[in-house]
């Protein structure tokens, strides 16, 4: 193991550079634009350029990394039946901080996933779908040990794979200072660390700047990644279009899907088993809140009768009635109390399966 500290206090958004690292000019400025400088030497990009990254709060323990449906993952998400309702009395009462108590109220919700994604050669970007940042670990493993049966789609932005994984020998970890300290004497993490190539420790908050110093550092070309390929993915000055043009080249000659995953048959069974679940979850819920709580009968009726509907103007005033009548500082008691019980249960679950 071998243990690199970046510096990555600065702030200063990252762009592009228009040298590749294996050029002779790279450490001199990497974006030096003089064309008497460019090298003509370079050779194409070749599967041995290519890195994958992942930004994760799960240490890849025995060197695997596993789905969230294989881990149990969960995450607290607002409730299918509560929402609309709670989010008009939280508006109406705190116009200016509703966001922020809204996540009071949040519901065990199983995470469902079957994939796991990467990006190549740079850091994923937040996006609607998800926030990236200030995740505990960033991993960094050469895409060249799983061209395989698993790997479903290669993507700039988002290279995934069915089932889990099995991270080789030359993996890296990239690591904020403040969690290495927590974590470098624990037992349980102390061996696991001394099994990874490289450990790159990094001080500072711009995980973009730490990703592009350890690739760059490891020998690999960095790239801006956005939502949709690299940022300069099309743009003849920068390597980027070469790598762009590497990727999709090498999906088509190994008939390998550049298929986003969100068209995927993978994606839409997901999100089914998400909902499916969600709905079993927060119908559960539901049923917990209404029955520790002093409500008229009939109304508890009326709610249960009208679930099916719960997108309906009808369910949401019965639901806020119910609401008022609870008091806001029960409602959170109640679903942090549900939580908990659901939470426990998933632990026993995980245990289980891991005896197994």
């Amino acid at each position: 193991m071998k243990i690199i500290y970046i510096d990555c206090t600065d702030r200063t958004k990252t762009h592009d550079y228009r040298r590749r690292v294996t050029d002779k000019y790279f450490f001199e400025d990497a974006n030096k634009e003089d064309s008497w400088l460019i090298d003509k030497d370079l050779k194409p990009y070749n599967i041995e350029d290519c890195m994958l990254v992942r930004t994760t709060n799960f240490f890849p323990f025995n060197h695997e990394i596993h789905t969230q449906k294989e881990e149990n993952a969960y995450k607290l998400d607002n409730s299918m039946y509560f929402k609309y309702p709670l989010l008009e009395i939280l508006q109406e009462k705190y116009p200016d901080t509703w966001k922020d108590e809204e996540k009071k109220y949040g519901v065990f919700s199983k995470l469902q996933r079957e994939t796991i994604h990467f990006t190549v050669n740079g850091l994923v970007q937040s996006h609607d779908y998800g926030n990236f940042e200030g995740r505990n670990f960033i991993i960094l493993e050469p895409l060249k040990y799983h061209i395989d049966d698993s790997l479903l789609a290669l993507r700039p932005e988002d290279t995934y794979f069915k089932g889990s994984m099995k991270l080789s020998n030359e993996s890296s970890i990239l690591i904020n200072d403040k969690v290495y300290e927590q974590i470098k004497d624990d037992p349980k993490y102390k061996e696991e660390l001394e099994t990874y190539a490289n450990i790159f420790v990094y001080t500072g908050e711009n995980e973009e700047l730490a990703v592009r110093e350890a690739l760059n550092t490891l020998g690999y070309d960095s790239f801006l990644v956005s939502n949709n390929y690299l940022t300069n993915g099309q743009d003849e000055d920068y390597p980027a279009k070469e790598m762009t043009d590497f990727l999709k080249t090498f999906a088509e000659v190994h008939s390998i899907s550049q298929t986003p995953h969100s068209y995927t048959a993978e994606y839409k069974e997901e999100h089914e088993a998400t909902l499916t679940s969600a709905e079993e979850i927060d119908g559960m819920h539901l049923k917990y809140v209404l029955d520790n709580s002093d409500l008229p009968n009939e109304l508890k009726e009326a709610i249960l009768d009208e679930m099916d509907n719960y997108f309906s103007n009808s369910f949401k005033n019965l639901l806020k009635e119910a609401i008022e009548i609870i008091g806001l500082e029960k409602l959170e008691k109640l679903t942090h109390e549900f939580n908990g019980l659901m939470i426990e249960e998933n632990k026993k679950r995980k245990q289980e399966g891991m005896k197994i």
